[in-house]
């Protein structure tokens, strides 16, 4: 059986604080343009998902924990828990859980 070699966790780390970073640049935007009044907003919906889509693929995340991490579980700091088959809780706080959770 062949091993998947999984990217170090300093370029895990390194990727989902770029990606935190855009996030955070976007939601700020938009809150300017809302103070303005304006009916623009600015939407990044398609570089984001391309980025999830391409971390996912290089993590081997066919179940999607990486999407859940960001969005349901609000880059961890959300009120969510994730369990294993045998229905243990694991850790989901820090990018480094996320990490171990992807290469377990």
């Amino acid at each position: 059986m062949i091993k998947k070699e999984y990217p170090t966790l300093v370029e895990f780390k390194g990727w989902m604080k770029e990606l935190k970073k855009f996030k955070d640049c976007e939601d700020g935007v938009n809150k300017v343009l809302k103070e303005y009044n304006t009916e623009a907003m600015f939407y990044g919906s398609f570089p984001e998902d391309f980025i999830v889509s391409l971390i996912r693929a290089l993590m081997n995340d066919k179940d999607d924990w990486i999407g859940w991490w960001i969005y349901d579980h609000k880059w961890g700091k959300g009120k969510l828990n994730a369990y294993d088959k045998n229905k243990k809780l694991l850790k989901s706080k820090t990018i480094s859980d996320l990490y171990n959770l992807l290469t377990k």
